[in-house]
């Protein structure tokens, strides 16, 4: 265990907490209910309830309680899986040997909410190497968590995709096994330009609105805030050199 992850359990208040692997279906409704209030209370995120239930069957769903009450749940699942939100991204992680993926991280709203989600990955972490024979995970997540998991020894593996469509679009392409359906699934930010609010939600309650150029809004798991997007044109490449005679 590394000084960082002591420092939180030392820190964090034990004596209530129990880990568990939900297995019954009891338990892996449970598990889904607090996801699911988490995920949309405090982002506004919805999910597919079928597909959802699906994932947590095939994979590990761990779960944290505080005195009984769940307070951090997460998912394990094989990796590469076509259930996986990164599966249209598995060659390009391929290199990285995963056998395994973490994602559909969730945490009450407290004070204690990032301890709790270190003790459940620690906790997860150690349950499945002494359990199953995953040895290396992927997890997919918002940047602003990159330290959070560095702190359980991960590395970013340098993979970053982009990828677009017009507004009027948007609920056309972006289901489904698309790439931008994967990457909807698994929340990465958005960014919303000039649009039209009768295309519909864009994500959560957000519309696109007209903007002017340059002009956008950006979408996180945290909330939305507006942007502005600065474009310079590349330099014109060079004329060959002329020919010596």
């Amino acid at each position: 265990m590394s000084a960082a992850v002591a420092e939180v359990f030392a820190a964090t208040p034990s004596g209530e907490l129990t880990f568990t692997r939900a297995s019954s279906d009891l338990e892996l409704a449970r598990a889904a209910a607090f996801r699911r209030r988490v995920f949309m209370d405090r982002r506004g995120v919805s999910f597919d309830d079928a597909l959802e239930a699906r994932r947590d069957r095939e994979g590990h769903v761990l779960l944290l309680r505080d005195a009984g009450a769940p307070v951090a749940t997460a998912r394990v699942l094989p990796h590469p899986t076509p259930l996986s939100p990164l599966a249209a991204l598995a060659p390009a992680l391929a290199v990285h040997g995963a056998d395994s993926e973490v994602g559909r991280i969730a945490a009450v709203a407290s004070p204690q909410a990032v301890r709790f989600s270190l003790v459940l990955l620690t906790l997860g972490s150690i349950w499945l190497r002494r359990h199953t024979g995953l040895q290396r995970y992927v997890a997919y997540c918002h940047p602003r968590l990159l330290d959070f998991y560095r702190v359980v020894g991960a590395r970013d593996t340098g993979l970053h995709t982009f990828a677009g469509t017009a507004v009027a679009n948007w609920n056309q392409v972006a289901i489904g096994s698309s790439v931008l359906g994967k990457l909807r699934a698994s929340l990465a930010p958005i960014l919303i330009m000039d649009g039209r609010r009768d295309a519909g939600k864009v994500v959560a309650d957000i519309y696109a609105e007209p903007q002017r150029p340059g002009k956008a809004i950006y979408f996180t798991r945290t909330g939305t805030t507006g942007a502005l997007i600065g474009w310079s044109t590349p330099p014109a490449p060079s004329s060959p050199a002329a020919p010596q005679t």
